[in-house]
């Protein structure tokens, strides 16, 4: 069995890519132990309760306007704010969990001398989307699309009646262009080929740095997953944005 070394963790928090401020991040996602120990019973009991999702970053401030202090700062109560991240460096293919957060803390300032440090965390915060999803990353963001076309294909399977697929995109970064317009589709179909794709969700059209999370509900009997994108505008319009899908 292989192990990992972290050595490029991707995160995007809304609209921004905060990976490179950061030299620690930690996932947590739980559910609460609810003591269900009765009469007759020798060892404690517990049922699964509520469950919990938790991200913890760490790493260095940049007091830049479009630093990490700056970013982390403008987006503390902010809820309904999707955030991925991707353990193995967010390329294609890439596993990447992602959830609605409410970005809830953060701490600056240090040590005489040192380099000023930073903390943040964020928990579940979706009002209407409330689960971590583990998904594929479809679109990576470390090249800017600049003109209309689809991701790969990849077969993340079916999604069963009692289960939804989610994905999330996020616009980062400077978009170039006259009236550049972005729109993102997700997709399936029941064969490899991908002939008939449905269209199963639809990002609302993006102008410049944005960010959203949707879900839709199964059943979906197909098992093999693309996201499309179309690029308008002039003056060379260019897009840096990444797209995750997944079925929880």
């Amino acid at each position: 069995m292989a192990s990992q070394v972290l050595t490029n963790v991707k995160t995007y928090l809304g609209e921004y890519d905060i990976t490179g401020f950061s030299n620690m991040v930690n996932l947590d996602y739980a559910a609460a132990a609810l003591k269900d120990t009765r009469m007759g019973h020798t060892t404690e009991r517990n049922k699964g309760g509520v469950k919990s999702v938790a991200f913890r970053i760490g790493g260095f401030a940049d007091p830049a306007t479009a630093g990490m202090e700056a970013i982390a700062n403008g987006k503390i109560g902010t809820a309904n704010l999707p955030l991925t991240t991707s353990a193995p460096g967010g390329a294609v293919g890439d596993v990447a969990h992602f959830f609605m957060a409410l970005k809830n803390q953060m701490s600056t300032f240090g040590q005489h001398g040192a380099l000023m440090p930073f903390a943040g965390t964020a928990v579940g915060g979706g009002e209407s989307i409330d689960k971590l999803v583990r998904g594929k990353v479809f679109v990576a963001s470390s090249t800017a699309k600049t003109s209309t076309s689809t991701s790969g294909i990849i077969q993340l399977g079916a999604v069963s009646a009692t289960q939804r697929v989610y994905a999330a995109l996020h616009v980062i970064d400077t978009v170039a262009g006259t009236l550049p317009t972005l729109d993102v589709t997700v997709k399936s179909a029941a064969l490899v080929g991908f002939g008939s794709p449905t269209t199963r969700l639809t990002f609302t059209q993006a102008t410049g740095k944005t960010s959203q999370m949707l879900s839709a509900a199964g059943a979906i009997t197909d098992a093999f997953w693309r996201v499309d994108f179309t690029i308008g505008g002039s003056g060379g319009p260019s897009f840096p944005f990444i797209v995750v899908v997944g079925i929880v």
